[in-house]
C-alpha cells in the first residue's frame, strides 16, 4: 500500500464527530470510516495495513456494529469505499480515540494526523440529556449530564497533555467549523485541509456549506435540553480552564483569534 495519511478524528462523545466525518468524505482525496475499528482501539493492535481496501471491507461484528449497508450509513460508505484505494488521506473516526493518541501516533509513525472535535461543555450535557430522555434510544438512561461531564473533563485533558508533547493534533471547534457568516469557518476549513496535506475541493467546499444551514437551522429551533442539579454540577466539576487551554489550541492554528475570537456557543 502506498503511503498514505492516516487521519484519527475524536472528541467527547456528541461533539459532532460524525458530521465533520461525512462531510470531509466528500473531498475527493479524503475517504474515512465510521468507527470501523471500534472495539479494536483497546487492544493496541492496529497497524497501517489494516487500513487496506481489502482489510476494511471485511467488517464484523467483533470489530464495529456499524452497518455500512444500513440506510443510515450506506451512502456514506458508498462514497467512502469507491475511492478509497486512490485517496491521499484515509482514516476513521471514534469518539474516545483521545485515548489512543500516543499508541497511534507510534504505530502509523509519520503518517498519522488527528482531528479533535471541541464543543462547549452546555452542548454537550444537552445531546447527552436528550438521548437519555428519548425512551426509544438505546443510549442508556443513566448517560446523562452527570456521565458528560466526566467524559468532557477526560477528553480534553488528554488532549491538551497530547498536544504539550507534540503529537499531530489539530483541535476544532463544531461551533466555529460550521460558523457561515463569518470567517471563522473558512478558516477552519482551510486548517483541517493544511493540517492533511490538502487543497481546497469544490465538492468539500459545497458540502461544507450545506452543513453551515443544517447548523444554523438547527440552532435556531433546538431547543437546549438542561435536567435540574445541573448547573451546580457544572460549576463544581466541569474543568473550564482546561477547555480554555484546549481552545487557545484551535485559535493558533486558524488565526481565528484575529477575527473575532471564538464562535458563539451552540444550542444544540
Amino acid at each position: 500500500m502506498r503511503h498514505k495519511i492516516h487521519l484519527f478524528i475524536a472528541g467527547t462523545p456528541r461533539s459532532g464527530t460524525t458530521a465533520i466525518t461525512r462531510m470531509l468524505s466528500h473531498h475527493t482525496n479524503i475517504a474515512l470510516c465510521m468507527e470501523r475499528f471500534k472495539y479494536v482501539y483497546k487492544d493496541d493492535v492496529l497497524v497501517p495495513a489494516d487500513f487496506s481496501l481489502e482489510r476494511i471491507l471485511e467488517f464484523r461484528p467483533s470489530e464495529t456494529n456499524f452497518n455500512p449497508n444500513s440506510p443510515e450509513h450506506s451512502t456514506h460508505y458508498k462514497r467512502v469505499l469507491s475511492k478509497w484505494a486512490d485517496s491521499s488521506v484515509i482514516g476513521d473516526k471514534c469518539p474516545t480515540l483521545y485515548k489512543k493518541y500516543l499508541y497511534l501516533s507510534r504505530s502509523f509513525a509519520g503518517t498519522a494526523r488527528f482531528l479533535y472535535l471541541a464543543r462547549d461543555i452546555e452542548a454537550i450535557c444537552s445531546s447527552w440529556n436528550a438521548r437519555a430522555l428519548n425512551n426509544s434510544d438505546p443510549w442508556p438512561r443513566g448517560n446523562d449530564f452527570t456521565q458528560a461531564v466526566s467524559y468532557w473533563n477526560d477528553a480534553n485533558r488528554r488532549t491538551v497533555a497530547a498536544l504539550d508533547a507534540g503529537l499531530p493534533i489539530l483541535v476544532v471547534s463544531y461551533d466555529g467549523l460550521f460558523d457561515g457568516r463569518s470567517h471563522l469557518g473558512d478558516l477552519t476549513l482551510k486548517a483541517i485541509l493544511d493540517h492533511v496535506s490538502q487543497t481546497s475541493d469544490p465538492q468539500l467546499t459545497d458540502a461544507w456549506r450545506r452543513y453551515c444551514v443544517e447548523y444554523e437551522a438547527l440552532a435556531a429551533t433546538r431547543p437546549m435540553v438542561a435536567l435540574p442539579g445541573q448547573d451546580e454540577v457544572l460549576a463544581r466539576r466541569a474543568d473550564h480552564a482546561m477547555y480554555k487551554r484546549l481552545m487557545r489550541f484551535a485559535l493558533s492554528r486558524t488565526s481565528i483569534g484575529r477575527v473575532g475570537g471564538l464562535a458563539r456557543p451552540s444550542r444544540h
